[in-house]
């Protein structure tokens, strides 16, 4: 640079990867399957809902959600909106024609675990595990109100009648709530241990426990007309099941008819709900019994001198046993049968037939749904040389996957995996076993086509050698074991079999986390158990460096492709980065909050990408040893990394079975910005945290809102006041420039402060709104009056203003500026909504008849086509029989 010139500091520019892709997931078990018709499933994938053709085996429709996973699912009475609760307490609501999602409901504070619409589809009930049930209106996408008084997580939900809800928590009681006045009127206590789930028929309740019995509990309601409603609940008696483990849900068919109680376990028992005509049968015939029990003299049972029992109401006609654990249940009738499908924590679906009888039941299987999915947590992953295939391993195989279609092309029979590798021309997989074994796939055939015992104890590492000869692999028993490929030349060139030999081994002092080979193939590095790593030279396997300074044993290692850096993450959660010239540590990052698991350099750079157990993959430049960017996605612990040679995308494999692939983008990344949204996130979660505390001294009081505090609705009404600022700007000084926001949108203040408000997410605006003081709420009153006057957003102002009267009505009346203002929205706010309900009941009663004008002319428009199509099948059989 001349002299007196500035010299700019040369800046690094990084490039952003996002998340492009995630499979391997077909059921994650955190929440049951749904049937969404008779054909097709709505299946909980982590952070997404899938919706599956049992016929075909095929996706139909993939709901994409944000970053949490999905706990609970609900399908409204219509079938056409699908509610998902989520992790982090939030609720959407999806429009399945569409496939998409307008509505966004928040005011948990911790998973949701329970979803209820009422028999019209206008309310959603939910329960949470931070001990509340609120309230929402589907219709206005908003919160009703929060009720409060269970003391563990709620586990289920029904509407008794259409203001009467029940409730069960592992609190061990269940509580009947009033929706009208909005109060607890029963608490049924007395439960000897935690309420799994309910259901119920008619009058009854069924509860499930961790007993292996589920308790039957008839409800008397009395004063339903009237706002004194009571209930009383009396013990009915227990329902003996066949499975020994706790149960894990209750669900009744659509009919009323059928009853299923999922375990623990493989088992599902069915129980038939019977009629009152063959309760009457049956005690018909036990009477029957008794008197010809008296005619010979003999005593009659206890059970037999028992009018009616609940074993008599609900028969148990078969016990349904899966191929593995049941994680959930749900069962639609179809004509005279019923469709069952069951979710499975081995990842998979199981569809199945119930043909139900007077006294028994069987049941046909239809197909399982297991291919497109993982059975178990992935350990390791790799790629092929034309990175179009991608190979995971898992205690129970290993599958080979299209990159680009994202389909599972072949399973293989590899037993527990715990690394692999391709072979070269990528149509052989290596896999290497914890009993010690080695083993090679033939990818087309889908066969071992060599086994071998490469080691005595779990073979824990495996590095292909860069000129693709051979490979290294690293064991519990202390040993690295080197490989040569050649061909059997036994059959002749059309016969040639590649294979693998042994050549060299290398015996350590302790046992073998990890082996690596730089690209130069000159150095192999070597991680052991006594947390230190030793690097050789690779031919003549001289010792050459001892690498100390990790307090727990390295899991993951890997070399530049320059050979100048050796990357080490060991189980003390750092990672170190150290030079191969002298075998000094460069720097020592603390990079994660649980054991560093994986390691991979992008090809040609010294940018490094590291996974953990902590569930989050971080990208790193090890030149200047800066965090560029963090990745989170899976819901498990990451164990295997895999990088694109040109670094153009990652591949990640977690304990949630999943496979992501992470993009690379043309976006350019900054740190400064990053450091910011990262200390933001940060931010928001000790704000959720402070805000749970504060609502948790509020929980003596039984009805609350609905919705919660959240940096969304502090942005919100941060908006509101800059708005009702600028317009008292404006009101000062009508000659002041104008603001260039308002320039920009073309808007006066008025209509700023109107759209603001109006942007605001309905089930946001009472606590957006109650972040005003009463100095904005007296800007803000004058401007409700002006927008009810002309007829403008009548519904959003009514809602905002009787929000405001409620909370701030001491102040107002004590405050003499309210009045005039006060005044005026008494004199228009009736007759504007008196408008809107006229309006609403005169289009109801048209619709109405409309309807019976299209009824009487025999056209079924308001009925469901699919049970009037069975129904005339059916009536078709008879007359065919």
């Amino acid at each position: 640079f001349a002299e007196g010139t500035c010299s700019m500091p040369l800046v690094k520019n990084y490039l952003r990867y996002t998340p492009a892709a995630s499979f391997g997931v077909i059921a994650s078990g955190a929440a049951p399957a749904l049937f969404v018709s008779d054909t097709v499933v709505a299946t909980p994938a982590l952070e997404d809902v899938i919706l599956w053709d049992l016929r075909r085996g095929e996706q139909t429709k993939v709901l994409k959600g944000g970053r949490d996973e999905v706990t609970c699912l609900a399908l409204s009475p219509s079938k056409d909106v699908l509610a998902a609760g989520y992790h982090s307490g939030a609720i959407l609501l999806w429009r399945l024609a569409a496939g998409t999602s307008d509505t966004t409901l928040s005011g948990h504070r911790a998973p949701v675990t329970s979803l209820l619409f009422n028999s019209d589809g206008t309310q959603l009930a939910s329960g949470s595990q931070d001990t509340d049930i609120i309230v929402w209106d589907v219709v206005n996408e908003a919160g009703l109100f929060r009720l409060r008084g269970h003391k563990g997580p709620i586990t289920g939900l029904h509407y008794v009648r259409p203001a009467l809800l029940a409730s069960c928590s592992k609190d061990t009681h269940v509580k009947f709530w009033d929706l009208a006045t909005q109060h607890c009127v029963h608490t049924l206590a007395g439960h000897q241990a935690e309420i799994l789930a309910m259901a119920a028929v008619d009058d009854r309740l069924i509860l499930a426990s961790p007993e292996n019995a589920l308790h039957v509990i008839t409800l008397t309601i009395t004063n339903e007309d009237s706002s004194d409603i009571a209930v009383t609940a009396e013990p009915r008696g227990t329902l003996a099941r066949t499975s020994q483990d706790r149960a894990g849900s209750l669900v009744l068919a659509a009919d009323g008819n059928l009853l299923l109680c999922q375990g623990a376990d493989k088992c599902l028992d069915i129980f038939r709900v019977a009629s009152q005509a063959d309760i009457k049968a049956r005690l018909a015939r036990r009477a029957k019994r008794l008197r010809e029990k008296k005619a010979k003299g003999k005593a009659a049972d206890e059970a037999e001198d028992a009018d009616v029992t609940v074993a008599d109401e609900f028969v148990h006609v078969h016990a349904l046993y899966s191929t593995a654990k049941l994680r959930g249940a749900d069962v639609i009738p179809v004509g005279e049968n019923y469709n069952v499908v069951l979710s499975l924590a081995s990842n998979a679906l199981e569809a199945h037939q119930l043909t139900v009888a007077r006294k028994d039941a069987t049941a046909t299987l239809l197909g399982t749904l297991a291919l497109a999915a993982h059975s178990a947590p992935i350990r390791a992953l790799a790629l092929s040389g034309d990175e179009t295939l991608i190979a995971a391993t898992t205690n129970k195989g290993a599958k080979i996957w299209n990159r680009a279609t994202r389909r599972c092309l072949r399973t293989l029979d590899a037993g527990y995996g715990l690394c692999t590798a391709f072979a070269p021309g990528s149509r052989h997989l290596l896999v290497g076993g914890k009993s010690g074994s080695l083993a090679m796939f033939d990818i087309a055939a889908g066969v071992a086509v060599q086994e071998e015992q490469g080691h005595d104890k779990e073979l824990w590492s495996m590095c292909m050698l860069p000129d693709k000869r051979g490979f290294v692999t690293g064991g519990a028993d202390h040993d690295v074991k080197f490989w040569e490929f050649e061909y059997d030349d036994g059959a002749g060139d059309s016969g040639k079999q590649l294979k693998f030999v042994h050549t060299r081994t290398l015996q350590m002092s302790d046992g073998v986390m990890c082996v690596r080979v730089g690209q130069d193939q000159k150095l192999l590095a070597v991680a052991v158990l006594d947390s230190s790593v030793k690097v050789f030279y690779a031919d003549t396997l001289k010792f050459f460096l001892s690498l100390y300074g990790h307090k727990l044993p390295v899991l993951c290692m890997d070399i530049s492709a320059d050979g100048t850096i050796l990357a080490t993450g060991s189980a003390d959660k750092n990672i170190k980065l150290w030079g191969l010239d002298f075998g000094d540590c460069h720097r020592s990052i603390f990079a994660h909050g649980d054991s560093v698991t994986a390691l991979t350099f992008v090809a040609n750079t010294h940018y490094l990408f590291s996974a953990s157990k902590d569930k989050t993959i971080k990208y790193w430049d090890a030149d200047t040893f800066q965090h560029i960017s963090t990745h989170e996605g899976h819901h498990g612990e990451v164990w295997a990394l895999a990088a694109a040679k040109a670094g153009s995308f990652l591949i990640s494999g977690s304990h949630d079975r999943s496979i992501r692939i992470w993009q690379r983008t043309s976006e350019i990344l900054n740190l400064e910005e990053e450091r910011e949204s990262e200390r933001e996130r940060a931010d928001e979660v000790q704000d959720a945290e402070d805000e749970a505390r504060v609502a948790r001294k509020d929980a003596d009081k039984e009805v609350g809102l609905a919705g919660k505090r959240s940096a969304e609705t502090l942005r919100a009404a941060e908006k509101l006041v800059v708005a009702l600022d600028l317009l008292e700007a404006a009101q000062k000084d009508p000659t002041a420039p104008q603001d260039p926001t308002l320039l920009a949108l073309n808007l006066t203040p008025s209509e700023y402060v109107m759209k603001t408000l109006d942007e605001i997410p309905s089930s946001e605006l009472e606590e957006a709104v109650l972040v005003l003081s009463l100095a904005y709420v007296l800007r803000l009153l004058p401007e409700l009056c002006a927008w009810l006057e002309s007829d403008r957003a009548v519904e959003r102002v009514c809602r905002t203003l009787f929000f405001l009267l409620r909370c701030h009505h001491n102040q107002l009346l004590a405050a003499g500026a309210a009045a005039p203002h006060i005044e005026r929205l008494r004199a228009c706010t009736r007759g504007r909504v008196g408008e809107l309900r006229d309006l609403i009941g005169f289009n109801l009663a048209g619709l109405r008849a409309v309807q019976q004008e299209i009824a009487q002319a025999g056209v079924h428009v308001f009925a469901d086509v699919e049970a009037i199509s069975n129904s005339v099948a059916k009536k078709r059989r008879k007359v065919q029989q």
